[in-house]
């Protein structure tokens, strides 16, 4: 029986694509991960067939690109970032509290997703679950004034039905706003699109992982 013996040659080229696309990105040009991608494949007369590098392999690049820039660069990031999830965080609860009437019985708002776990490379983008009745545009507002960028509404067809989000985005992170009726019922621990489980944490648990950013 014969076996394929692995392409190594396919993996250098992914591995230089994922490299060059990182490169690029970090250069300050306005386009997309996928955009940068094609790019690189151009530019280096990637094959065709060759598979194209994963969100994964291109995350590692870029945490080794940032981490050669010196050895403060990536940790003062992640701190910043960090940082401002928790601040918006707290606004949003304190948004609920304060102007919902029953605010008080609604649960804290959560980090779903990689943002949950402190993983900021490439494509930060914090998606948040808020379960209130206060409409998107109260939500919006509170974003604007804690210093984001003006907000777009968009409308996901999710597992439990239609609801609205609010995305928006700092220097720092994208943020996407999911706002949750409090008829809704939802499973906390599960993905509202595919049903899958997903990492979720609160204020005081990512304050607890907010401190092993402190020591780096």
């Amino acid at each position: 029986m014969s076996s394929k013996r692995p392409d190594h040659r396919s993996d250098e080229a992914r591995s230089d694509v994922a490299r060059r696309a990182v490169e690029r990105l970090a250069e300050g040009q306005d386009l997309s991960i996928e955009d940068a991608v094609d790019d690189a494949r151009r530019e280096l007369r990637s094959t065709e067939h060759a598979r194209r590098p994963t969100r994964s392999e291109l995350r590692a690049h870029a945490q080794a690109y940032e981490e050669s820039l010196g050895p403060d660069v990536r940790p003062q990031r992640l701190r910043a970032t960090f940082g401002e999830m928790l601040d918006l965080l707290a606004a949003l609860e304190a948004l609920v509290l304060r102007e919902d009437p029953d605010g008080i019985e609604r649960p804290a708002p959560q980090v779903y997703g990689r943002a949950a776990l402190g993983e900021f490379d490439l494509d930060p983008v914090v998606h948040i679950r808020l379960t209130t009745t206060l409409t998107s545009a109260s939500i919006a507002r509170t974003l604007v004034e804690f210093g984001l960028e003006e907000p777009a509404f968009t409308t996901i067809e999710s597992r439990v039905g239609r609801l609205d989000r609010i995305d928006t985005s700092s220097a720092r992170s994208e943020y996407r706003v999911l706002r949750i009726p409090p008829s809704v019922p939802i499973d906390p621990d599960l993905d509202l699109l595919r049903g899958k489980r997903i990492p979720h944490a609160g204020f005081e648990e990512l304050s607890r992982r907010f401190s092993r950013f402190e020591t780096l």
